[in-house]
Parts: C-alpha cells; sequence; structure tokens
C-alpha cells in the first residue's frame, strides 16, 4: 500500500490522511473541504473573524446576522455599525448617540458647526452648502462628505489654550445623490405647483419643478386653467431645481411627449435627445 500523503502532502492544502489504497484531506477547525477535495476554505459564521461584524455577531440556525448596538444601524454590507445619516438635497442630519459621544465636543469641519443634544442623542444639522461639506461628482453619483470630530471639552478657566494632538472621535458622513432624474408634467396641472421628489436608494433626492410658460421669455408659467392651443402653438417648458449647489449644473438629457400620461408609450415625439 503506497501512502499518497508522503508526496506533497497529496496535494491537500492541510492535513493529509492515508487509507488503504487511497488516501483523504481534512481540514482544521472553522474550515471545509472545497469543491476539489484537497484545498480547505473558511466556513462563514460567529467563529471566524467575529463573522465580519463591526460589533456583535449572533449565531442562526445554520448562518448567522451581525447586530448593532443601541442607537447605530446596520450599513448596507449587513456587517458594519454605523451612525444614522439622514440625506435631503436641502439638509444633511446626523444622530450620534449619547452613549457613543461621551464628554466629547462634536464639531464638523467647520468647527463653528456644533452638535446639540436632546438628551439621548447629539444631533448635527447642516446643508450641502455650508460647515465645509465638501461636494464631488464621481461617475453616476453627486457625494456630499463632511467629518464629525470629538475632542474633549475644555475645562473652565483654560481659555482655549489646551493643545490637542488627537481627536478622541471621527465620523465620517457621506451623502450620496444621483445625477439622473425623470421628472413628467401630466394633463391635468398642478394647481399648487409643488416640487417633483424623485425618490433613489432612500439615500437622498435632489427636487425640481417643471413648468409651462407663456412665452420664451419664461417670466411667467400658466397658473390655474390649462391654456388653451391651437396646432403649432408654441410650448415653452422650464425645469430647475429648487437647490443651487456651486459648481453643479443641471443638463437635460432627453424630453419627450406622449399620447398618454405614461412615460412608457412606444410612440415618444422627442423635443431633446441625447442632451
Amino acid at each position: 500500500d503506497e501512502n499518497e500523503c508522503e508526496q506533497n502532502n497529496g496535494g491537500c492544502s492541510e492535513f493529509c490522511v492515508n487509507l488503504k489504497n487511497s488516501f483523504r484531506c481534512e481540514c482544521g477547525v472553522g474550515r471545509t473541504l472545497g469543491s476539489d477535495g484537497k484545498t480547505c476554505e473558511e466556513i462563514e459564521g460567529c467563529h471566524n473573524n467575529n463573522g465580519g461584524c463591526s460589533h456583535t455577531c449572533i449565531e442562526v440556525e445554520d448562518t448567522y446576522q451581525c447586530e448593532c448596538p443601541r442607537g447605530l444601524v446596520l450599513s448596507e454590507d449587513n456587517h458594519t455599525c454605523q451612525v444614522p445619516v439622514l440625506c435631503k438635497s436641502s439638509s444633511i442630519e446626523v444622530n450620534i448617540p449619547k452613549d457613543l459621544v461621551g464628554g466629547l465636543d462634536l464639531s464638523l469641519i467647520n468647527t463653528s458647526c456644533k452638535g446639540v443634544s436632546n438628551g439621548t442623542h447629539v444631533n448635527i444639522h447642516f446643508s450641502l452648502k455650508s460647515c465645509g461639506t465638501v461636494v464631488d461628482v464621481i461617475n453616476d453619483k453627486i457625494i456630499a462628505t463632511n467629518l464629525v470630530t470629538g475632542l474633549p471639552k475644555q475645562t473652565p478657566g483654560s481659555n482655549g489654550d489646551i493643545i490637542v494632538r488627537t481627536s478622541k472621535l471621527l465620523i465620517p458622513v457621506t451623502c450620496e445623490f444621483p445625477r439622473r432624474y425623470t421628472i413628467s408634467e401630466g394633463y391635468v396641472p398642478n394647481l399648487k405647483n409643488s416640487p417633483l421628489e424623485i425618490m433613489s436608494r432612500n439615500q437622498g433626492v435632489f427636487p425640481f419643478t417643471l413648468e409651462i410658460f407663456k412665452d420664451k421669455d419664461f417670466d411667467e408659467p400658466y397658473r390655474g386653467a390649462l391654456p388653451t392651443l391651437k396646432l403649432r402653438d408654441s410650448l415653452y417648458f422650464g425645469i430647475e431645481p429648487l437647490v443651487h449647489v456651486s459648481g453643479l449644473e443641471t443638463l437635460v438629457e432627453s424630453c419627450f411627449a406622449t399620447p398618454t400620461s405614461k412615460i412608457d408609450e412606444i410612440l415618444k415625439y422627442y423635443l431633446i435627445q441625447d442632451g
């Protein structure tokens, strides 16, 4: 009986067990044989690097799940706990559990923008235009970033002369907004001219208005009753973002009319195509 394990460990990545006229590969604790019967692979679970969870890992039957302490939420990767952030085009809101803050003073990149405590959380409100917020356009997204910094509170009588060399808490804040939106004007006018909110993945949206104007000067939109028009009369449409951010411009890539109020009609009359 030849001992196959004596030569190159039988090709096994970990343990080789010699059998009569054969052999088998085995793996250590927390690993299992792959499809080739020789390579050992990690078994996903809490025993392996805490399941990749940033905080608590819970075994659930044949699988596992990550959980967060009170006041934190699980991010899209289902492994990392993060501070809740509410992204709007007009404002960004960060709610940090007071247990996480301790006795620190919180501020943004612009240190004049500070957090306000409500007893359970420290809340920070700011906009895309304030508090040192940086806005970048990356691929198909508009990304706004800022940084919450927590520093030890100054003691009475320090006169601000304490030099702090390291931060005690750093929380990057990121809000993503899509660059592309679809808006439409139906056959019945919106009498109150409320902004059109276009939702997108619960990450943040920019509101736009779409109006029909009386002439090419775009000074006076139609309000109230629908306009009475004749064949070949001109229509003047105006689209405008309700929130203006320095460095960002709006481009209408396509604009079309359909016989009905459905935008997925096969028959389309393009007014603008490919920007």
